[in-house]
């Protein structure tokens, strides 16, 4: 029996940087230093005292970038700090995030079939090909990697934490369509998951989660609280395809049902 459902999942994206889409942009650091000299004509993104160097050495097969005379240069760290001395350590701290369909649906719902997101908001009875149903990318040149997390709205405020994950609703009779392990939803039962797919790597190793890989093994539903989806241990430029999966029973409500998932991609510098 086919009911009448509009189900909708929409993204937010953040994007942080730690030391360690709408689209509000967060920047964090615990990183302290000093202020870049600069004027209307001019910025010196970092400066050193040494004997000298040049940024300019090239040929048909390299490129050079030298100083000469810097004390104590290199890297130290430890489980609490890290240390990037001298002149030629101390580079731009970089990392974007982006989502390539902010608006992805199923579709109406039949309780004969579970469906899938597709990125025209038609849905679709089989997994989407690779580049559906939205795609995520991360790049950064943080020296420790990044991560994607995300967590759902449901029922509650936004306020991560707050009400139930799932697709919500809100008219009366309200109802939320709980969120499950996207390997568990089955035709006939309510259920709602979402899992990622189809890394491609152009720099870096950027890996799924294994709660979130949809492969039957140790997966997980979304929350209303922060999870990591996926996430890379170096610098990193990838893309993944992440997807919703869900299915009603025949006695689900009719009505419109949405999420809201913040995703936010974090670069760990």
């Amino acid at each position: 029996m086919k009911r009448s459902f509009l189900k909708r999942v929409l993204f937010v994206a953040i994007i942080s940087i730690l030391v360690l889409l709408s689209i509000p942009i967060f920047l964090f650091s615990s990183n302290f230093s000093a202020k870049a000299m600069d004027s209307s004509n001019y910025k010196i993104i970092s400066s050193d005292i040494n004997a000298g160097g040049r940024d300019d050495q090239t040929s048909t097969s390299y490129k050079m970038q030298e100083t000469i005379g810097g004390i104590a240069t290199g890297i130290s760290e430890s489980a609490f700090y890290k240390l990037m001395a001298g002149y030629r350590t101390i580079h731009d701290l970089t990392i974007t995030f982006s989502i390539s369909d902010l608006a992805i649906g199923f579709g109406t719902f039949s309780s004969t079939t579970k469906r899938y997101t597709t990125a025209d908001e038609t849905g679709s009875t089989s997994a989407p090909g690779n580049g559906e149903a939205t795609v995520l990318t991360i790049q950064t040149n943080a020296p420790n990697g990044a991560l994607i997390s995300g967590r759902s709205k449901g029922n509650g405020t936004g306020v991560e934490g707050n009400g139930s994950a799932g697709l919500y609703k809100s008219s009366s009779p309200t109802n939320l369509i709980a969120a499950a392990a996207s390997s568990a939803v089955s035709t006939g039962t309510e259920g709602y998951g979402i899992y990622l797919k189809n890394v491609t790597n152009t720099t870096g190793t950027l890996s799924i989660d294994e709660g979130f890989d949809d492969d039957s093994v140790s997966d997980v539903a979304v929350s209303t609280t922060n999870q990591t989806l996926a996430s890379a241990s170096a610098e990193v430029d990838a893309t993944v395809d992440l997807v919703g999966v869900a299915a009603i029973a025949s006695t689900t409500p009719a009505g419109s049902y949405a999420d809201v998932l913040t995703l936010t991609g974090t670069g760990k510098f």
